[in-house]
């Protein structure tokens, strides 16, 4: 008899203690799922599908894509290399002329005698000197255009680096103003459960502490945020909000249908742009050997002149005023100098041929530590979201359990701690999945800017 009046008890405990917190008499059974009381206590909040801070209208969104966009299409470094194509373009051009006859006009004047000399001189052989120079010119510029790509590359992945920082922050900042809600939720319940005697003053202590742990997290989120949306803002020249920040869902960046590493690698050596400078700069460093070499030999030349004689008396000229010459040019440099050149464009050549040796071992690391990077961290998600379902449950069950006087204070803290951990840790995988699969996009050459700028 004194059992059943102790349950009894107990029983009506329990749902006044429910009706203490607001959650209202219909939630005071315990059964039935989550009923109203993961309403107003939102413990369970699931990661990306939680309270956000700030939701990005459609046009206002950027996305990754939209940011390397903008960030290829305005940055400095990408124009000054644009310029630099345009001016090795025109070396190019230059080079053409170099066929065509070169015309110069001579004047000389002595004791009131004016002679002026017209001069056309027309390279008839040059034993592919001219060749060598205009090969030259053109490697030049293809250089030139192999280094804006490698710049926007550059770009690419200082911008993926700062979304990568940014886009945690934002997640970070989310979770804890999650937490914090979910904790101002508790901290008022146990209020009013030390005010009426239910529990000790020190849980109270207990709630309020993870309370501001909670908040000095959001803290020190803050300013990462802001300067890593400042940082953003100067890498595309446009105004980026840290809130305007999306992620993409799951790995909607893509892997290309990547089946092995194999094939992520030759893709890469292939396609990648940083890689394509390396053989462009080879190419141009073979070609000036060449056009070192070529400047040692002579160039036969055509030459017709016609010299103006100006004079008050009468002054013969000893050789006739107009003449069609053939000449052959040698020309060695300042102290032979042509020698040593071909010595530099030689060391050169070897030193191009190391750098592009070593930016394919480089981009075969990158490559490979990326896409393992981006299968870690899809493994990692996949299983940190089953463990965020279930850690849900738990939670839901300690705090029933706590109601029913069957768990402390204590546990129900730390489950709710683990939760955040937990959500904390799927938003960094998330975050990572997505910039190592971008990664991955832009070492296998996809320019996707180029259709979009």
């Amino acid at each position: 008899m004194v059992k059943a009046h102790w349950r009894a008890a107990a029983a009506v405990a329990v749902t006044c203690l429910w009706m203490s917190v607001g959650l209202g008499a219909g939630q005071a059974a315990q059964a039935g799922g989550l009923g109203e009381a993961a309403r107003e206590l939102p413990f369970w909040a699931n990661g990306r599908n939680g309270p956000a801070q700030g939701a990005a209208s459609e046009a206002g969104a950027w996305s990754l894509d939209r940011l390397v966009t903008a960030a290829v299409g305005a940055n400095p470094r990408v124009q000054m290399r644009q310029e630099k194509t345009r001016g090795a373009e025109a070396g190019v051009a230059g080079a053409r002329w170099q066929y065509f006859p070169t015309p110069s006009v001579q004047g000389e004047r002595w004791h009131g005698i004016q002679v002026t000399t017209l001069q056309l001189k027309q390279p008839l052989w040059s034993f592919s000197r001219l060749d060598a120079d205009l090969d030259a010119a053109r490697s030049q510029a293809a250089s030139a255009q192999a280094g804006v790509g490698e710049t926007r590359l550059d770009v690419a992945m200082g911008v993926i680096e700062v979304f990568g920082r940014l886009a945690l922050a934002n997640e970070n900042r989310r979770i804890y103003r999650a937490d914090i809600e979910r904790l101002e939720l508790l901290e008022a319940m146990m209020r009013r459960r030390v005010g009426t005697g239910l529990s000790a003053e020190v849980e109270y202590s207990l709630v309020l502490s993870r309370l501001s742990q909670s908040r000095n997290g959001l803290t020190g989120v803050i300013p990462t945020q802001r300067s890593d949306a400042d940082a953003m803002s100067q890498l595309t020249g446009e105004t980026v909000r840290a809130e305007d920040i999306v992620l993409a869902s799951g790995d909607a960046a893509g892997s290309g249908g990547i089946t092995s590493e194999d094939e992520v690698v030759d893709r890469a050596l292939a396609s990648n742009l940083a890689l394509k400078r390396a053989q462009a700069d080879m190419v141009l460093a073979a070609a000036q050997v060449i056009q070192a070499r070529k400047a040692l030999l002579p160039t036969i030349y055509a030459t017709a002149m016609r010299t103006c004689w100006h004079d008050e008396r009468y002054y013969a000229s000893p050789f006739p005023d107009s003449r069609i010459t053939i000449n052959v040019e040698y020309a060695f440099g300042a102290g032979l100098s042509n020698f040593s050149g071909i010595d530099a464009a030689v060391a050169a050549d070897s030193a191009a041929k190391n750098a592009y040796e070593a930016a394919r071992s480089e981009l075969i690391a990158s490559v490979s530590a990326n896409l393992q990077n981006l299968q870690a961290a899809r493994t990692l998600a996949t299983e940190l979201r089953q463990t965020q379902l279930t850690q849900k449950d738990i939670l839901e069950s300690y705090y029933r359990m706590f109601l029913a006087g069957k768990r402390n204070w204590l546990d129900v803290l730390n489950v709710m701690r683990e939760q955040t951990e937990i959500d904390r840790t799927l938003a960094n995988a998330e975050v990572q999945l997505e910039v190592a699969a971008y990664r991955l996009r832009l070492e296998m050459g996809d320019a996707f800017w180029i259709a979009k700028s």
